[in-house]
């Protein structure tokens, strides 16, 4: 039968419940076969020649006191089990207002352990009280794991909070347990000495708690509020606040005061205990969070309000934090305590008004299955009263514009230390209730006009976008590898190309230095058709030369630092245009009565654009639920987003108050053009069993998806079988702002059987950024590399490259579409010397027979001839290779090997080297008016991972890059 007990065992089995006793150990092995030799069905298998090995332990506990445990007056005891093994301590009756005193070393446990701690059983310490009718009962529990134990042997005696059963009814504070652990080897065990068990001599003293307020606490009800109060617990006594209704962010400005004894010395003496509960009309209030402070903290202190952190009902540091409780705490001695003021609770005030400019809300979820038909808003600050919007359903109960600015007068403390939190609650207007569908807290602690702020540093102007490393004005294509995607080393070119852009005459490469493997190498043997090597790419930019070993066949990573030749002036002509000058490759628009625009410029951010510009208005998220579900298992959490508030708040002081600008006239909504200019997406999740996906676009606006009109679907033009799919479209809709704020791109992998897959999906906010001052002087908007998420993942499922466009009617009518394409490939040929090299390492001890090979990713292979029998560790070649190439080059690196000829054994690498082109293809593809672009020789280092130091100290090659139409007048 399905009892409650075996709920229990469900909820333990699932990890949803801590198992709160011993049941036992079973010995068990796995063995992992090839399936062929897997046998059905049970097999006998052979005995143990013996056990595992084990080790004497022993387990000793010294129990102390405890203080407010839930006994109601019955006898109390304490049971101790490792395993098997228990010992139970002697049975204390009556247990007067919680409080136990044992001061009892309990016998010792001898047990036997393996050698990992890991598998030793855990340690449960269980206390039980008798009532007068019926059986014990447990009040609590400590389960201690077995390395913990042994920590807890070098550790003073020290209380602990008792846990109850999860999945048990009753209270959930069980009391505190002062005890003492001891658990190790026998020998190290029994040679230390236990604890004093003589009573401590106890002083009375009287605890003042001062508590002001909370903020953001759990959420205990379904509305997404509770209704708070604090319990202080000091020696076995206890007072309490009064509940504050409907909040999370509760003002009680409460003094309380307890009368106590305390042992000394103080570290046996119970901490302070608060206990933060939700009230409740019909069922046991619950318990929201407990936080402790330390009596050695206190002694000799006078009061300091500060914040506490509302922490899981253990209480233990480290958890996630529930809220924040402000309170401050003073420890007297009850003999002076008359002597000593009680400190005044509430903070000095003034007055000050509040400016809560509300644009709108988004995405507004419906409530009880029906949608939001007539929301309005309810503000209130602190004790003040709250104050309410007008009802609005315009355009839509979904997407309603307020425009309205709220002047809110309050006092507020002059320490910001004491700023209540603005609640905001937001009510749908129906016609027999007004349900509350969400929430929200503000703080404008930071806001207070008599503060001086804390200095941000301010962001620069729009039209000078912060540029990363990596993030340089780019052609869009132009440098791209073939198949759309951003070549892993345009990052480093890019930097290179930025430091060689300050010297007219200057291109610096970056050398990424690997040798390949003997026995798949190109060079390994006459005439070998073995693959290429893995592609490598340098994370970092680099000027000049820079010896990388990168991870291959060899291992991992590593950098020799000892290695930087700075180039010369190698370049003979070359453009003197700032970086963030470089074509996009695009048609131009030419406007009427002035000259032409050179070609078009767009910069290029390598994130989200919104990392990069101030937004005019803040967005808050509105829940309704609870998120509250204390201990191991967490049922009760159901707390949701519900949508999002608009709106800019301001704090401000009457005496000095600015004219409050009307939201309606600058807010009025109006019709635009949003073009999104999509240009490819980059690193796409594979969808398909072959690794790749169909991907095609997308695009909708928010509370839109329905509207054929504003939902484009561009499947006709899905991009099949690939990772990095180049769209170049540009796609046109119609919104009102304010209005549908968010648009939404997705990316969908086409499945010709059964439904199409979403990858991922990113959302713009049109209002943050038409609204912008900062967006809105950006003379042109620069391309984005802007993240897509899936609802069932935390993790990016690929990039797209684009960016925005948002007009007026009249400004879309004046510019058309920017044609986006991508660049029309164009042929070159790629020419290398090879001239000689120098201190070449051996490998036939006394003498090398060298030959070099050189060829670009992704294209064959092409040989010197053998410089035979070099003794002295140089070569003569003077050995040109041409190569044809195409640009965009997909991995604009050359490959420079050096080997030694074997003539009866496979062929010797000496070192390698990967010189990065990248900024070398990308001047030549956007200049292809010069007739050449040519690397002059130059001396460069190569390495192999498996050999210290540098293989080959200098190596001459030249390079350079002619256009098609050069070849052919040559």
């Amino acid at each position: 039968p399905y009892t409650d007990e075996t709920k229990d065992i469900i909820q333990m089995n699932s990890g949803n419940s801590e198992a709160t006793a011993y049941r036992g150990r079973v010995l068990v092995s796995l063995e992992a076969v090839p399936a062929k030799d897997a046998k059905k069905g049970k097999q006998s298998i052979t005995p143990l020649a013996s056990e595992p090995a084990t080790s004497a332990f022993v387990l000793n506990l010294d129990l102390y006191e405890s203080a407010e445990i839930d006994a109601n007056d019955s006898a109390v005891e304490a049971e101790v089990s490792i395993g098997p093994k228990i010992v139970i301590s002697r049975k204390l009756k009556p247990a007067s207002k919680g409080r136990a005193v044992w001061y009892e070393n309990l016998a010792s446990l001898q047990v036997s352990v393996p050698a990992d701690m890991s598998k030793v059983p855990d340690i449960f310490i269980n206390f039980f009280k008798y009532p007068l009718v019926g059986e014990r009962k447990r009040i609590g529990y400590q389960r201690i794991s077995a390395q913990r134990a042994a920590e807890m042997t070098q550790e003073p005696p020290s209380w602990n909070l008792l846990k109850r059963d999860a999945l048990k009814e009753g209270k959930p504070f069980s009391g505190f347990v002062l005890y003492k652990v001891f658990f190790g080897p026998a020998a190290q065990i029994n040679a230390m000495q236990r604890g004093n068990m003589s009573n401590p001599v106890k002083k009375k003293y009287q605890l003042r708690a001062y508590i002001y307020q909370g903020r953001n606490l759990a959420s205990a009800d379904d509305n997404g509020l509770s209704d708070p109060y604090c319990i202080v617990h000091f020696g076995g006594k206890v007072e309490k606040t009064k509940f504050q209704k409907e909040t999370i962010n509760p003002i009680w400005y409460e003094t309380l005061k307890i009368d106590s004894e305390l042992a000394e010395p103080y570290n046996l003496a119970p901490h302070i205990t608060v206990l933060v509960f939700d009230k409740d009309t019909f069922t046991e209030d619950d318990l929201m969070g407990v936080f402790n402070i330390e009596i050695p903290e206190l002694i000799g202190k006078p009061p300091v309000p500060k914040w506490y952190p509302v922490l899981d009902r253990d209480g233990k540091s480290g958890q996630k934090a529930l809220g924040e409780i402000l309170a401050a705490f003073h420890l007297i001695p009850l003999d002076s305590a008359a002597d000593i003021p009680v400190l005044k609770v509430e903070p000095e005030m003034r007055d000050a008004t509040i400016d809560f400019g509300i644009v709108g809300m988004r995405k507004l979820l419906p409530y009880a299955l029906q949608p939001i038909q007539n929301p309005f808003i309810e503000v209130q600050c602190g004790r003040e009263p709250a104050i309410r919007t007008k009802p609005s359903k315009k355009p839509t109960g979904f997407n309603p514009n307020f425009l309205e600015t709220l002047e809110i007068p309050v006092k507020l403390p002059v320490d910001p230390l004491f700023c209540p939190q603005v609640d905001v609650k937001v009510f749908d207007h129906r016609v027999i209730y007004k349900p509350l569908i969400g929430s929200t807290t503000i703080g404008i602690d930071k806001l207070l006009p008599w503060v001086k702020p804390v200095e941000v540093e301010e962001l620069p102007p729009a039209q000078e976008v912060p540029i990363l490393p990596e993030q340089e004005a780019v052609a869009v294509g132009a440098g791209a590898s073939e198949d759309g995607a951003a070549s892993p080393d345009q990052a480093s070119s890019s930097s290179s190309s930025s430091a060689a852009n300050t010297n007219a005459d200057r291109i610096d490469i970056v050398v990424e230095n690997r040798a390949p493997s003997d026995a798949n190498s190109v060079g390994s043997s006459e005439g070998s058709s073995a693959p290429l090597l893995a592609s490598g790419s340098s994370d970092q930019p680099k000027t000049g030369i820079t010896a990388t070993i990168l991870t291959g066949v060899f291992g991992k990573d590593k950098e020799d630092p000892n290695i930087h030749i700075e180039l010369p002036n190698i370049i003979a002509k070359t453009i003197a245009e700032p970086i963030s000058k470089i074509p996009i490759g695009l048609e131009v628009i030419e406007k009427e009565n002035e000259e032409a625009e050179t070609p078009n410029i767009r910069p290029q951010v390598g994130k989200e654009l919104e990392r990069y510009f101030r937004p005019s208005f803040s967005n808050w998220k509105l829940t309704r639920g609870k998120n509250m579900g204390l201990g191991p298992l967490q049922s009760k959490i159901s707390l949701s987003t519900t949508g999002t508030l608009k709106g800019q708040i301001k704090v401000q002081d009457p005496s000095s108050k600015e004219t409050t600008v009307s939201l309606t006239e600058l807010y009025q909504p109006r019709p635009y053009v949003i073009r999104s200019y999509i240009l490819r997406g980059l690193s796409i999740m594979p969808k398909d069993r072959n690794g790749l996906t169909d991907c095609y676009v997308v695009i909708y606006t928010n509370g839109a998806k329905g509207n054929k009109q504003q939902l484009i679907n561009d499947v006709k033009n899905v991009k099949k079988e690939t990772l990095n799919p180049q769209f170049f479209s540009c796609y046109e809709m119609k919104v009102d702002l304010p209005g549908d704020s968010e648009l939404v791109i997705e990316i969908w992998d086409w499945d010709r059987v059964g439904g199409d897959e979403l990858v991922g999906r990113t959302t713009i906010d049109l209002e943050n950024r038409q609204f912008s001052e900062s967006w809105r002087e950006l003379p042109q908007k620069p391309i984005e590399c802007r993240n897509l998420w899936h609802p069932q993942s935390s993790l990016p499922q690929g990039q797209i490259e684009m960016w925005l466009d948002i007009m007026t009617p009249e400004e879309a009518a004046k510019n058309p579409k920017i044609p986006i394409a991508p660049p029309v490939p164009r042929n070159y040929e790629l020419r290398v010397i090879i001239w000689n090299t120098k201190d070449c390492a051996f490998r036939d001890k006394t003498m090398s027979d060298i030959f070099v090979v050189a060829y670009p990713e992704g294209s064959p292979p092409q040989k010197t001839d053998v410089h035979w029998r070099s003794e002295d560790g140089q070569g003569m070649f003077n050995w040109r290779m041409v190569f044809p190439i195409t640009l965009p080059y997909k991995t604009p690196r050359l490959k420079l090997q050096l080997w030694d000829k074997d003539l009866l054994n496979p062929n010797d690498v000496i070192a390698e080297a990967s010189l990065n082109l990248a900024g070398l293809f990308k001047k030549a593809f956007k200049n292809e008016d010069i007739p050449n672009f040519a690397i002059d020789k130059q001396f460069i280092t190569l390495t192999h991972p498996n050999y210290d130091g540098p293989q080959v100290y200098t190596f001459l090659p030249a390079i350079s890059l002619y256009p098609e139409k050069v070849i052919n007048i040559e």
